[in-house]
């Protein structure tokens, strides 16, 4: 037994000392001291280049900017073998000097392999919590010195030697929290009556009034839908519409409405498809994105996009929901913040399943829709029926062609064209598909598909043009995979079978979005005479189908064939029910830490989770998809509360006072703003939550404060010690918008229409091959939608409102700029629309003061001020309409600073 036991003994100590081969690393005496002495002194202690560190197992697990040191057992994959190694003079480690010896990149090379055993520190660390002090990551404070809104501002007035505003007149206050909550003025009638009221709680019912009016949801979508960069084109290049997007905006528009708690409006912008509320989450497809023929065919390209999306992603979450640039930590760790490279990728592998695209509205069939549907099918039948002894019986649904023909059993399929529409271009098709035979209890199936191993052969593909034969069964659609033929007519394609097959059916398109989008570019290059012909054996073609080619139809087929297609629209239509760009989800791709954000050089594997310093957990890699948005937005709600609901609460707090507590609301982190009255912040904060995440009472509790009710007057002494009111001993008056100055402009003069929701309004025309948008010279009535109906153009400039800081949607952008131009003040004087308006203005003030020129002018004061004018305003008033029109005071008056900025 003694022998045995020494047996063994001597085995352990053989294996010990090799490895595969080779002697076992000494760490202290082969390891070590190649790190000290030629790494440390950059990625030590006292220096961290590239925020590596080098002198603890932890550090070189945790990495720095670049990601993983080393991954034990994974020489190739760890970043110091490839530094060390690397023949790149910007690459290379150590930077200058002499290269480590072939032994010492050796015996790295084998501790890496080994394990990377470094006695002492074998406790797995890599993943352990980061953490930091800053203001905005900690919890709230369990106590606070006040108990109100009014009673923190007083305090630090108090130690600044400051004193509060008296409270502003009531024709004032109703015109300032009018505009601020709804972005329209109030009518005279709504002045006047809030004038005369004697109840005591008479602000308080115009708050309650203003915040259950549809108006209200107007307003405040707006401010988020600026937040995450909400338009209905790409961006880019090409800067097409993107159709459908329009259910996002009015969702966002009727969840502020109806009041949806604050968490459950955040929940349903990221999972809202596993609650069936699909246009929430068009949040997350609100980015601009380049087209696929901006993108290029190169798998590179492709991948390099495919994750430029997910960023894109990944930058609108954390800007908007967690106050955070997250997006900063793509290449490398966050500078600043403890936000590192992995805590990044566990964001994107969050959303690595979601696909910028359209998916079905299920907002669910009523009855009347069922019973259409169902008449509809019956005539379908019937008309099929009638067909049935005709003849190449077609199909056309949305660009997409369906020829139908006896069972036939095929090896090889032919369409040959021998016309097109356009007899100067070549046919053109972008996906061909042919369809095994219904039987019982299977569906059919695309046996053309290239996955099933068929095989795609033309005439001749127009190489120059990009266009490839695999285009033909590659399941794609468009003209990024749209196969040319390389000469006018006659010319074909064909598909060969893996196997022979029972068909009874072959479709075609040509560019399904053109036919909806450019019909008469679409109709260039179809068909308008062919046949389809079938093999079994090579070279023996059997026609099945054909049309064009002689003229025999009967009148009869032509009416059928028409009304087929009509209704087959209409069943489509039905059936499918609306569609919303709102994001499609698939299975997510695997998702690893990117060496320098180069999707070509993966490194670590990682989950999906939210941020390790807010206890982010992190789910499997294998986790479903729909898992993975769930558990994050529950996580942003509840283990991270505290920063979600003060950078929420900091939000409303900006839009109100013009400057939030935190003056860079989208940045908390260590380089953002630090802020104005920080326990007011956590107070507010922490009672947003206590009231189960409701706006409306944090509205309340803002906007009927005795802070918010103050007058704006301007005080010198104070103005001396905060000339940006920020610590707000007078209410900081500051300019409208561009929304609510030309939606006010409309209310102001009766022309605004109230409609609500559905499709924008295009006041642009589409120019040249780019998609260049350029306003309309007059769009007219039908325009007079608020602001937000309007369809959003990226970048476009619409000649006249642009000039006051509408954002161009294409970079997160934490607030509007605030400027002041001379193009302002010329484009509200002499602009087309200020023109208009201005007519339409002593249009209704005339008709409603009578023939009086004074009770005109004081109609037209009430209207647009809110205020009777002074006799010295009268008087002026008086004599430029007696000598240059009504027209003119109106004008003067929708250009006076009253009138532009919120009071």
């Amino acid at each position: 037994m003694k022998r045995l036991l020494c047996s063994i003994t001597l085995l352990f100590v053989v294996l010990a000392r090799s490895v595969s081969g080779t002697e076992v690393v000494n760490f202290e005496k082969d390891v070590l001291p190649v790190l000290q002495q030629h790494c440390m002194e950059c990625h030590g202690e006292k220096k961290q280049k590239s925020g590596l560190r080098v002198d603890s197992r932890a550090a070189l697990l945790k990495g720095g900017d670049f990601g993983a040191a080393i991954i034990p057992g994974d020489v190739k994959n760890s970043h110091l073998i490839e530094v060390i190694t690397s023949t790149d003079e910007d690459v290379r480690m150590p930077p200058k000097g002499e290269r480590l010896s072939p032994t010492a990149v050796e015996a790295l090379k084998n501790w890496i392999a080994q394990g990377a055993v470094w006695p002492g520190q074998m406790e797995n660390v890599a993943n352990a919590k980061t953490t930091s002090d800053h203001w905005s990551f900690q919890p709230f404070r369990k106590e606070f010195a006040n108990d109100s809104l009014d009673g923190f501002i007083h305090t630090k007035l108090t130690e600044k030697s400051l004193s509060p505003s008296p409270e502003a007149d009531r024709r004032t206050l109703i015109r300032r929290v009018t505009l601020d909550l709804t972005g329209l003025p109030p009518t005279p009638d709504e002045v006047e009556a809030y004038v005369a009221d004697q109840d005591a709680r008479a602000y308080e019912k115009v708050v309650e009034r203003l915040l259950n009016s549809p108006r209200y949801g107007e307003r405040w979508a707006q401010h988020w839908l600026d937040v995450i960069r909400y338009a209905d084109t790409r961006g880019y290049e090409y800067n097409s519409l993107r159709n459908n997007t329009w259910p996002f905006r009015d969702w966002v528009i009727e969840a502020l409405n109806n009041n949806l708690p604050y968490d459950q409006f955040l929940f349903q912008q990221i999972a809202g498809d596993t609650v069936g509320v699909d246009p929430a989450t068009g949040f997350l497809v609100t980015a601009p994105l380049p087209t696929p023929p901006e993108i290029g065919e190169e798998p590179d390209a492709i991948k390099a996009a495919r994750f430029n999306a997910l960023d894109e992603v990944v930058q609108n979450v954390g800007a908007s929901m967690l106050g955070l640039t997250v997006g900063c930590a793509r290449c490398h760790n966050h500078k600043f913040d403890p936000i590192t490279a992995r805590d990044y990728y566990k964001m994107v592998s969050v959303f690595s399943g979601l696909q910028y695209d359209s998916r079905p509205w299920r907002k669910g069939p009523d009855a009347e829709q069922l019973n259409r549907l169902q008449k509809v099918d019956q005539r379908v039948d019937i008309v099929r029926q009638e067909l049935v002894p005709l003849t190449n019986l077609r199909e056309s649904v949305a660009g997409r062609y369906t020829d139908h023909f006896a069972l036939v059993t095929a090896k090889w399929v032919r369409i040959s064209v021998v016309a097109t529409d356009a007899t100067s271009e070549g046919p053109a098709f972008d996906e061909l598909e042919v369809w095994s035979a219904e039987q019982p209890g299977t569906s059919p199936l695309n046996l053309a598909d290239a996955g099933r191993g068929a095989k795609a052969t033309s005439s001749g593909a127009a190489l120059q043009l990009g266009s490839k034969d695999e285009f033909l069964n590659d399941g794609k659609y468009g003209s990024a995979s749209t196969w040319v033929a390389d000469r006018r007519p006659p010319a074909w394609v064909q598909i060969e079978l893996a196997q022979p097959e029972l068909i009874d059916r072959v479709t075609w398109s040509r560019d399904r979005e053109l036919a909806s989008t450019n019909p008469a570019e679409h109709a260039k290059r179809l068909t308008s005479a062919w046949r389809i012909e079938v093999a079994t054996k090579a070279g023996e073609w059997r026609s099945i189908a054909k049309a064009g080619l002689d003229n025999v139809a009967l009148q009869r087929r032509h009416d059928l064939e028409n009304e087929l297609q009509k209704l087959l629209v209409s069943q489509a239509t039905l059936r499918a029910g609306p569609v919303v760009f709102a994001g499609r989800f698939t299975p997510p791709q695997p998702i690893n830490v990117l060496l320098r954000g180069d999707p070509q050089q993966p490194r670590d594997p990682v989950g999906p989770g939210g941020l390790d310093f807010l206890n982010g957990t992190e789910l499997p890699a294998e986790a479903p998809e729909a898992e993975r948005r769930v558990k994050f937005a529950q996580w942003l709600t509840t283990t991270a509360a505290h920063l979600t609901a003060r950078v929420a609460v900091n939000r409303v707090w900006h839009h109100h006072f013009g400057t939030g507590l935190v003056d860079t609301p989208s940045d908390f982190g260590h380089v953002g703003g630090q802020p104005t009255h920080p326990e007011l912040l956590d107070w507010l904060a922490n009672e947003f939550i206590q009231s189960g995440w409701n706006l409306k009472k944090l509205h309340t509790l803002i906007v009927t404060s005795a802070t918010y009710r103050q007058s704006s007057t301007p005080v010198s002494h104070a103005i001396e010690l905060d000339a940006g009111s920020r610590l707000l001993w007078r209410f900081p008056p500051r300019r409208l918008d561009a929304e609510a100055i030309r939606d006010g402009m409309l209310a102001i003069t009766g022309s605004l229409d109230l409609k609500m929701g559905g499709e924008g309004v295009n006041i642009y025309t589409r120019q040249g091959d780019f998609d260049q948008w350029k306003p309309q010279q007059n769009p007219g009535p039908e325009s007079w939608r608020r602001m937000i109906y309007l369809t959003k153009i990226r970048g476009a400039d619409d000649g006249m409102f642009k000039t006051f800081d509408l954002p161009d949607c294409g970079q997160v952008r934490a607030k509007r700029s605030d400027s002041t131009t001379p193009l302002q003040a010329l484009n509200l004087l002499n602009g087309q629309f200020t023109i208009e308006q201005s007519k339409r203005l002593a249009e209704r003030v005339q008709r409603e003061a009578g023939d009086d020129l004074e009770q005109q002018i004081t109609r037209a004061f009430a209207l647009i001020l809110a205020r009777p004018p002074s006799d010295r305003e009268r008087q002026a008033c008086l004599l430029t309409a007696q000598g240059d029109g009504l027209i003119v005071v109106c004008r003067a008056l929708f250009n006076s600073n009253e009138f532009l900025f919120l009071p």
